[in-house]
């Protein structure tokens, strides 16, 4: 499972077809949510993509 930390990085996920599975409460950070996303090779590519 891949955990994205902000909505700009789910919303590229989403863009780029991926299925965001679950959203929580942030146990370290009280008022903010995490993205949890099933994890892939395909997925760790495309976030290679992202932060480059």
């Amino acid at each position: 499972m891949y955990i994205a930390k902000t909505l700009r990085m789910m919303n590229f996920l989403v863009r780029e077809g991926f299925d965001c599975i679950k959203i929580k409460h942030d146990l370290y950070n009280p008022g903010k949510v995490v993205f949890a996303f099933e994890d892939s090779p395909k997925l760790r590519s495309v976030l290679h993509k992202y932060k480059s």
